[in-house]
Protein backbone atom coordinates (compact mmCIF):
# COMPACT_ATOMS: atom_id res chain seq x y z
CA UNK A 1 0.00 0.00 0.00
CA UNK A 2 1.61 3.51 -0.43
CA UNK A 3 0.01 6.13 1.03
CA UNK A 4 1.17 10.29 -0.12
CA UNK A 5 3.42 11.42 2.63
CA UNK A 6 4.43 15.08 1.17
CA UNK A 7 5.10 17.48 -1.59
CA UNK A 8 8.43 17.60 -3.04
CA UNK A 9 9.34 20.48 -5.10
CA UNK A 10 11.04 17.71 -7.95
CA UNK A 11 8.73 15.08 -8.28
CA UNK A 12 5.42 16.40 -6.74
CA UNK A 13 3.90 13.68 -4.21
CA UNK A 14 6.29 11.67 -2.24
CA UNK A 15 5.38 8.10 -1.41
CA UNK A 16 5.43 6.08 1.37
CA UNK A 17 5.19 2.47 1.31
CA UNK A 18 3.32 0.45 4.09
CA UNK A 19 3.31 -2.94 4.85
CA UNK A 20 0.37 -4.87 5.26
CA UNK A 21 0.96 -5.14 9.14
CA UNK A 22 1.39 -1.45 9.26
CA UNK A 23 5.53 -0.91 9.37
CA UNK A 24 7.23 1.50 6.84
CA UNK A 25 8.67 -0.29 4.22
CA UNK A 26 11.56 2.19 2.85
CA UNK A 27 13.56 0.26 0.39
CA UNK A 28 10.28 0.49 -1.77
CA UNK A 29 9.98 4.62 -1.47
CA UNK A 30 12.46 5.49 -4.52
CA UNK A 31 10.76 2.57 -6.87
CA UNK A 32 7.31 4.00 -6.42
CA UNK A 33 8.50 7.54 -6.95
CA UNK A 34 9.46 6.46 -10.22
CA UNK A 35 6.37 4.49 -11.29
CA UNK A 36 4.76 8.12 -10.24
CA UNK A 37 6.48 9.90 -12.30
CA UNK A 38 6.22 7.47 -15.38
CA UNK A 39 2.52 7.53 -14.72
CA UNK A 40 2.45 11.21 -14.92
CA UNK A 41 4.58 11.34 -18.21
CA UNK A 42 2.07 9.04 -19.77
CA UNK A 43 -0.62 11.95 -19.50
CA UNK A 44 1.36 14.81 -20.35
CA UNK A 45 -0.09 15.71 -23.88
CA UNK A 46 3.08 16.25 -26.30
CA UNK A 47 1.99 18.86 -29.44
CA UNK A 48 4.01 18.50 -32.86
CA UNK A 49 4.76 21.85 -34.41
CA UNK A 50 3.88 22.17 -37.73
CA UNK A 51 4.90 24.97 -40.19
CA UNK A 52 1.65 27.01 -42.10
CA UNK A 53 1.31 26.26 -44.98
CA UNK A 54 1.63 28.96 -47.27
CA UNK A 55 -1.70 28.36 -49.44
CA UNK A 56 -4.32 31.15 -50.24
CA UNK A 57 -6.57 32.07 -47.55
CA UNK A 58 -10.07 30.81 -47.82
CA UNK A 59 -12.14 33.47 -50.09
CA UNK A 60 -14.13 34.67 -46.68
CA UNK A 61 -10.90 35.66 -44.83
CA UNK A 62 -9.67 38.26 -48.20
CA UNK A 63 -13.29 40.12 -48.26
CA UNK A 64 -12.96 43.21 -46.32
CA UNK A 65 -15.06 44.21 -43.95
CA UNK A 66 -17.48 47.01 -44.55
CA UNK A 67 -18.33 49.82 -41.51
CA UNK A 68 -21.37 50.54 -40.21
CA UNK A 69 -22.99 53.70 -41.73
CA UNK A 70 -23.59 55.16 -38.23
CA UNK A 71 -19.37 55.03 -37.66
CA UNK A 72 -18.75 56.79 -40.66
CA UNK A 73 -21.29 59.54 -40.11
CA UNK A 74 -20.61 59.99 -36.60
CA UNK A 75 -17.67 62.29 -35.74
CA UNK A 76 -16.07 62.97 -32.29
CA UNK A 77 -14.46 66.03 -31.67
CA UNK A 78 -11.59 67.05 -29.37
CA UNK A 79 -10.42 69.59 -27.53
CA UNK A 80 -13.46 71.88 -27.56
CA UNK A 81 -13.05 75.13 -25.10
CA UNK A 82 -14.62 74.92 -21.79
CA UNK A 83 -17.49 77.75 -22.67
CA UNK A 84 -18.11 75.91 -25.85
CA UNK A 85 -21.66 74.81 -26.14
CA UNK A 86 -24.21 72.12 -28.44
CA UNK A 87 -25.53 74.99 -30.31
CA UNK A 88 -22.09 76.07 -30.99
CA UNK A 89 -20.67 73.19 -32.04
CA UNK A 90 -23.59 72.72 -34.62
CA UNK A 91 -23.32 76.43 -35.62
CA UNK A 92 -19.61 75.70 -36.46
CA UNK A 93 -20.43 72.20 -38.46
CA UNK A 94 -23.38 72.74 -40.00
CA UNK A 95 -21.86 74.37 -43.23
CA UNK A 96 -20.76 71.22 -44.10
CA UNK A 97 -23.57 69.20 -44.25
CA UNK A 98 -26.91 68.25 -42.23
CA UNK A 99 -26.66 67.81 -38.96
CA UNK A 100 -29.11 64.49 -37.41
CA UNK A 101 -27.22 65.03 -34.19
CA UNK A 102 -25.14 67.56 -31.86
CA UNK A 103 -23.78 67.10 -28.40
CA UNK A 104 -20.79 68.70 -26.35
CA UNK A 105 -20.65 66.64 -23.25
CA UNK A 106 -20.74 68.79 -19.93
CA UNK A 107 -19.66 68.89 -16.32
CA UNK A 108 -23.16 68.17 -14.46
CA UNK A 109 -22.26 70.51 -11.54
CA UNK A 110 -20.22 73.13 -13.51
CA UNK A 111 -21.95 72.87 -16.56
CA UNK A 112 -18.75 73.61 -18.00
CA UNK A 113 -17.84 71.70 -21.63
CA UNK A 114 -15.36 68.58 -20.46
CA UNK A 115 -13.32 69.52 -23.85
CA UNK A 116 -15.26 67.09 -25.74
CA UNK A 117 -18.25 66.55 -28.33
CA UNK A 118 -20.19 64.39 -30.73
CA UNK A 119 -21.89 65.41 -34.01
CA UNK A 120 -23.75 63.54 -36.60
CA UNK A 121 -24.36 64.44 -40.50
CA UNK A 122 -27.19 62.11 -42.35
CA UNK A 123 -24.30 61.30 -45.10
CA UNK A 124 -20.75 59.72 -44.46
CA UNK A 125 -19.75 62.29 -47.69
CA UNK A 126 -20.92 65.73 -45.32
CA UNK A 127 -19.12 64.23 -42.01
CA UNK A 128 -15.78 63.30 -44.41
CA UNK A 129 -15.84 67.03 -45.20
CA UNK A 130 -16.04 68.67 -41.97
CA UNK A 131 -13.33 66.16 -40.95
CA UNK A 132 -11.21 67.19 -43.71
CA UNK A 133 -12.16 70.99 -43.29
CA UNK A 134 -12.10 70.80 -39.59
CA UNK A 135 -9.51 68.95 -38.28
CA UNK A 136 -6.85 70.51 -36.52
CA UNK A 137 -8.83 73.94 -36.63
CA UNK A 138 -7.90 76.48 -34.11
CA UNK A 139 -11.08 77.71 -32.19
CA UNK A 140 -10.68 80.19 -29.15
CA UNK A 141 -6.67 79.19 -28.44
CA UNK A 142 -7.42 75.32 -28.87
CA UNK A 143 -6.55 73.18 -31.93
CA UNK A 144 -9.53 70.84 -32.93
CA UNK A 145 -8.79 66.47 -33.01
CA UNK A 146 -11.76 65.31 -35.50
Amino acid sequence: ISVPRQMDERHGVMYTAVNADGTVNTNDIHTMEQQHMQMQAQFVPTFVATQPQHAAPPPQAQATQIPHPDTERNLMINFLPLGYTSEMLRGLFTRYGTIESCKVISDPTTGLSKGYGFVKFTTAQEAQSATQNLNGAQIEGKRLKV
